[in-house]
């Protein structure tokens, strides 16, 4: 088999022969010397040891089970880097429920990577909807584990690396990925991303849930919090979630998220109308809950009375608890404006008191990224 027409799937589905009984497998068809390099590696990858004198791999146990799991998913039984293949139906949500299909490069290929390539899976659904599409792409991709990486770049160009490593070109239209899912490494694979998308570039991530409810003690996902809610908010919340049997051996909540390039976030976030839809959502939020409105009001009485102290904090407390109230039920308020939104409440519902709202103000309401 030359190296034209090989393929390390059809080498491992058909072109072995293994022996269970004697926990042997040997290498059927005739390889290059490159082609047969790369079989070798993967067999020595999954534990097979080389005999000459018997022409053989030899295993510590039955090797059928090793060739289906790289089969499978391209990693070792330990998975010791994070890999759980992407199901189609997260795909179909992607494909149906993101902007995905907004991004018009214009006359050249989109450039799209995947940061993660794990088995293939996602590049394989997005080069199925782009070829329904007439979407004309070109795909990098990478992965830190070999084994992946010399299963998918028979058909996708794939380079060996730690992707927190890899220096950030912003040159990607989409990136679509599907990051290690221990603890926050997700949220660095991420952010590490984010750095890669061109100026009208979109990122669509597979994550786990921690990061859609704001915590002000954990840095990383109060940062991708603030960055993802403009455009991740349907899926912050139980409904949108994937249910914690999506991904085989990772028995956890899933969902998606969603950012713009970073001079694109930064621009949404410097203009008024980002300013005046949090004000606005704030106090539309505040405004249908017969609660926290009774609460605005005591709030607004007491401090019209002459002498009220601490005026900034008592503000910003109504705010902050009102912000966790609205979390609660699903209603996500970018706390990028949590400034805009104190000064707001302030001017709006307590504008009796004679006191200028410093632009500096307490440490929970620094800005969440």
């Amino acid at each position: 088999m030359s190296s034209s027409t090989f393929n390390v799937a059809d080498v491992f589905t058909e072109g072995l022969r293994v022996d269970s009984a004697a926990k042997s497998v040997s290498v059927v068809p005739r390889l290059d010397p490159k082609c047969y390099a790369k079989v070798k590696s993967i067999i020595n990858r999954i534990g097979g040891t080389w005999s000459t004198a018997d022409q053989v791999f030899y295993f510590d146990q039955a090797p059928q089970g090793k060739i289906d799991r790289v089969l499978e998913c391209g990693t070792r039984t330990l998975n010791r880097f994070q890999l759980y293949p992407t199901p189609e139906y997260v795909w179909q949500a992607i494909e149906t429920s993101t902007p995905i299909d907004d991004l018009f490069p214009g006359e050249r290929p989109l450039r799209v990577l995947e940061p993660s390539m794990g088995t293939g899976s996602l590049a394989e659904y997005f080069s199925a909807f782009a070829e329904r599409g007439g979407i004309s792409f070109e795909l990098d991709g990478y992965d830190i584990d070999p084994l992946n990486v010399a299963l998918c770049e028979e058909r996708w160009d794939v380079t060996e690396a730690d992707f927190l490593k890899v220096t950030p070109d912003p040159i990607y239209d989409l990136i679509l990925m599907n990051p290690p899912f221990k603890g926050q490494e997700y949220i660095k694979h991420i952010l590490h991303a984010q750095k890669f998308l061109s100026e009208y570039g979109r990122l669509i991530a597979v994550t786990p849930t921690g990061w859609t409810q704001y915590d002000a003690e954990a840095t990383l996902s109060r940062t991708l919090y603030g960055k993802a809610v403009t455009n991740s908010s349907e899926f912050m919340n139980g409904d949108g979630f994937f249910s914690k049997d999506t991904f085989s051996g990772a028995s956890i909540e899933t969902t998606l998220c969603i950012l713009d390039s970073v001079s694109q976030e930064q621009a949404y976030l410097a203009s008024s109308k980002a300013v005046d839809f949090a004000v606005w959502s704030f106090d539309l939020f505040v405004s249908n809950s017969q609660v926290l409105h009774e609460k605005r009001n005591q709030l607004a009485q007491r401090l019209s009375v002459a002498g009220a102290s601490d005026v900034t904090a008592q503000v910003a407390d109504f705010v902050e608890s009102s912000l966790q109230s609205a979390m609660a039920e699903g209603v996500h308020i970018n706390r990028y404006f949590v400034r805009d939104i104190i000064r707001a409440e302030f001017e709006t519902h307590c504008s009796s008191v004679s006191l200028e709202l410093p632009v500096d103000l307490s440490e929970q309401t620094a800005l969440c990224f």
